[in-house]
């Protein structure tokens, strides 16, 4: 059974439409000293797992081409560190430094949607 490539890549850059949305989001309730409702806390982490999952099956559908470019490894390479300002800007940190982390997860991840729409050589 194949996996039609155009329709995965729809599905992986809704994820990443509706991933940083919510970020966005959670962060400015944070921010505000606003909780975040129970019903959405779970919301990210299935829509992050749909993300990874999509962007997985666009590199194996690929046979792991994409892992010879330049910029892929570096966007690859930046999603941990998304992932670790984004949970100091929402969790880990103290008060004073969430928007530090804030402005960096943002940066990254806007470093990490040029990569992949500019796709240097």
């Amino acid at each position: 059974m194949t996996i039609d490539y155009s329709a995965i890549k729809t599905l992986h850059l809704i994820c990443v439409g509706i991933s940083l949305s919510g970020f966005c989001w959670r962060a400015w309730r944070v921010l505000q000293g606003q909780a975040i409702p129970k019903a959405l806390q779970r919301l990210p982490h299935l829509v992050d797992s749909l993300l990874l999952a999509s962007g997985f099956t666009l590199l194996w559908q690929t046979e792991f081409a994409w892992l010879q470019q330049t910029w892929m490894l570096i966007k690859l390479s930046a999603l941990p560190f998304y992932i670790l300002f984004g949970a100091l800007a929402l969790n880990y940190s103290a008060p004073q430094y969430r928007r530090r982390y804030l402005v960096l997860a943002l940066a990254t991840a806007l470093a990490m949607v040029l990569l992949a729409t500019l796709k240097p050589q």
